[in-house]
C-alpha cells in the first residue's frame, strides 16, 4: 500500500476511535435518502452524504436487526461527513420492503446471511459508481459478520479496505438449551442468538447466521481480499481477552 493509502488509513481509523467514544449530535448537512431495489426484491433506504470529492468513499452498516437510524453508526456517519467524507448508511431490508424499524427478536426472520451480504454488496457498487473511488466499509457489530460474509461471497467488489468495529461472533445452536429447531425441513424453530431470547425462523435461515461462529470468523479474517482493520473497545465487557488474543492472531490490524 501507497505510503499517502496508509497514511489516509490511519487517520480514518483514529477518527473512528475518537468518534466512537462520543455523543455527538447528528448533522443533516446535504442528507439524503436513497432508496434502491435490491437482489431479493426488496426496495432499501439508505442515508446519503455526498461530502467531498476529494475523499474516499466510506460505508457504514448496522448490526443485528437494526436500521441507519441505530445511534453510534448514525452518529459516526454524520460526523464523519462533517469531516468532508462522502458516507452511505444502509438499511438492511431483512426481507422487509422499505424498512425503516428494528426488526423485533419475536418476529418470524426469514431472512439470511447471504442476503443480507448480497444487499450490502449491491450498496458498495452502488457508491463506487457514484463516486468512482473504492469504497471503505465499516460494519459494527454483527455488521462486521456481515461484511466479512460479503468479502467472502464478492471479493471482486472495489473495496478500498475493511473496518470492523466491535467484531464478535454468534454462539449458540439448535443443540443447546432452550433452542426447539423445527422438526421438517422450511418449519419454523425457536432459537437463541446474539441478544435474542426468542427467534422463530426457519432452521436454514437461523444456520446461516449460527453458521459464523469463531472459527469461520477468524478464517474469514486470515482469507479477507481486503486490508482490514479491528476495532475492539478496552471497557466493552462482550469482548473476552480469549478472543482479543485469537484476533490479534490473524493478519488483521487490531486496535
Amino acid at each position: 500500500m501507497a505510503q499517502s493509502a496508509r497514511d489516509s488509513w490511519g487517520r480514518l481509523v483514529v477518527l473512528i476511535l475518537l468518534l466512537t467514544g462520543l455523543c455527538l449530535q447528528t448533522v443533516a448537512a446535504d442528507e439524503g435518502l436513497v432508496r434502491e431495489r435490491m437482489p431479493n426484491g426488496k426496495t432499501a433506504v439508505a442515508t446519503w452524504y455526498p461530502g467531498e470529492a476529494d475523499k474516499p468513499p466510506v460505508l457504514i452498516l448496522h448490526g443485528f436487526l437494526q436500521t441507519r437510524e441505530f445511534p453510534t453508526v448514525a452518529r459516526l456517519g454524520a460526523s464523519l461527513a462533517e469531516e468532508g467524507y462522502p458516507v452511505l448508511l444502509p438499511t438492511l431490508t431483512l426481507g422487509v420492503d422499505d424498512r425503516r424499524k428494528s426488526l423485533p427478536c419475536e418476529a418470524i426472520h426469514l431472512h439470511d446471511m447471504p442476503g443480507d451480504a448480497d444487499e450490502v454488496a449491491h450498496w458498495v457498487r452502488w457508491l463506487h459508481r457514484k463516486t468512482g473511488k473504492p469504497v471503505t466499509v465499516i460494519g459494527h457489530s454483527a455488521g462486521s459478520s456481515v461484511l466479512l460474509a460479503m468479502a467472502e461471497r464478492h471479493p471482486e467488489l472495489p473495496v478500498r479496505q475493511m473496518i470492523l468495529v466491535s467484531l464478535l461472533h454468534y454462539e449458540g445452536g439448535p443443540v443447546e438449551s432452550g433452542n426447539r429447531p423445527s422438526p421438517e425441513k422450511g418449519g419454523l424453530g425457536e432459537y437463541h442468538i446474539a441478544f435474542c431470547k426468542r427467534y422463530p425462523a426457519p432452521p436454514e435461515a437461523f444456520e446461516s447466521y449460527r453458521a459464523w461462529d469463531d472459527q469461520r470468523t477468524l478464517k474469514a479474517l486470515h482469507d479477507a481480499p481486503w486490508p482490514t482493520t479491528v476495532i475492539l473497545g478496552g471497557a466493552d465487557g462482550r469482548v473476552s481477552p480469549a478472543w482479543r488474543a485469537r484476533l490479534s492472531r490473524t493478519p488483521a490490524k487490531l486496535v
